[in-house]
Formats: structure tokens, C-alpha cells, sequence
């Protein structure tokens, strides 16, 4: 099977799209970079298709993979992760005055969008952390205004279920109106110290 990296082509592999994709990694992971997107002939491989790759093991023609520096997927991660900040701050109010006005549906429904958008803030941290080498259990430890940012979203979400579970609306809307705030603010600057890291480094790389 033919394999194009970055419009670079590589040695051919006798296997299947497994054994390609294998060695466009292994080049890749030798400058430094990382796929960033796969097509099997005409056909884009996304996740799904990619944790079963190993299994199923396709044929086809060609391979094609792009790659890019892990602290520019990094820093554009980071950067979702700050709008997504800005568009969860600005659904609490909103989400609470439904519940405030007996609008349960509403409220739930705009509740599970804003618990996404955090859901996808964390994943996208974890991942961008996991990406630069960053502990960040570790940094908790080292860092109160990390350790406050994390375990206060924690608090809160958990404040939040217990208020689902018992229909508690008041405490539910009193959780989003009053207390989410300040967890945001927290987190905001967070990922934006996340973002400065991010661009020291990228700064190390291009001076060095």
C-alpha cells in the first residue's frame, strides 16, 4: 500500500491500512509531529475507524495522513477551549432564570448543552496537557489557583446532580445564577496560563 505523508510519499507497506498507518506514525513521531488526519483512498478515517483499525485491518491503494507540531494543535485546543469558556458563561444566567420561572424542560435541555460545553473544556485540557507533557495532578499539587480551578468545577457539578436528582430547582438555579461565575473566571485563567506555557515553549522551539 502506497503511503503519503504531508504529500511526501513513503516506503510502501506490504500490509494493510494497520501497518500504513503505522509507519506514517513511526515517521511522524521521528520529527516530532503527529497525524492529525487519515484518508483510506478517498475515504477520511475518523475515530471509530481508527480504534478498530488494528482489527479490521482494511485494504486499499493509498494511505494519505497530514501531521502537524503537537504545540499547534495544542495552542488551537486551548483556544476552543477559552471560546467555550466565554459561551458557557454566558448560557448560566439564562439557564438559571428558567428554572427560576418553573421552565424545567427549557432549563434542562440548555443545562445538558452547557454540561457538553465543559465536558468538552475539560477533555480538551486533559488531552492538550497529556500532549505537552504536562502532569497536571502534579501541578494541582504544586499550584493553589490550579488545584482551586479544578476542584471547584468539581464541587459544582456534583452540586448540580444533587440538585437534578432531588428536583431541588431553587438550589439548582441559585448553583448556576450565583456560583458557576467565579468557576469560570477560575478556569479562564487557567487556560490562559495553559496558553502562555504553550507559547513559551513553542518560543524554546523556535530559538533553538
Amino acid at each position: 500500500m502506497r503511503i503519503v505523508l504531508d504529500d511526501h510519499e513513503l516506503d510502501e507497506v506490504s500490509g494493510g491500512a494497520a501497518e500504513a498507518l503505522e509507519s506514517a506514525r513511526l515517521a511522524c513521531e521521528s520529527q516530532g509531529r503527529i497525524i492529525t488526519d487519515v484518508f483510506l483512498d478517498d475515504r477520511r478515517l475518523d475515530g471509530p475507524d481508527l480504534d478498530d483499525l488494528a482489527r479490521d485491518n482494511p485494504a486499499g491503494t493509498v494511505l494519505r495522513c497530514t501531521s502537524t507540531d503537537p504545540l499547534n494543535l495544542v495552542a488551537e485546543t486551548f483556544g476552543y477551549a477559552a471560546e467555550a469558556l466565554r459561551q458557557v458563561s454566558a448560557s448560566h444566567d439564562a439557564i438559571a432564570e428558567h428554572f427560576q420561572a418553573g421552565r424545567f424542560a427549557e432549563g434542562l435541555s440548555e443545562l445538558q448543552e452547557a454540561l457538553s460545553l465543559w465536558n468538552s473544556v475539560r477533555q480538551g485540557v486533559e488531552q492538550g496537557c497529556l500532549l505537552i507533557g504536562l502532569d497536571i495532578e502534579q501541578w494541582r499539587s504544586e499550584e493553589p489557583a490550579v488545584a482551586k480551578a479544578l476542584n471547584s468545577l468539581a464541587d459544582r457539578l456534583e452540586e448540580i446532580r444533587r440538585s437534578i436528582s432531588s428536583q431541588d430547582w431553587s438550589s439548582l438555579a441559585d448553583t448556576l445564577g450565583y456560583e458557576m461565575q467565579p468557576v469560570v473566571d477560575d478556569w479562564q485563567a487557567f487556560v490562559e496560563r495553559l496558553g502562555e506555557r504553550v507559547e513559551s515553549l513553542q518560543n524554546e522551539g523556535g530559538a533553538g
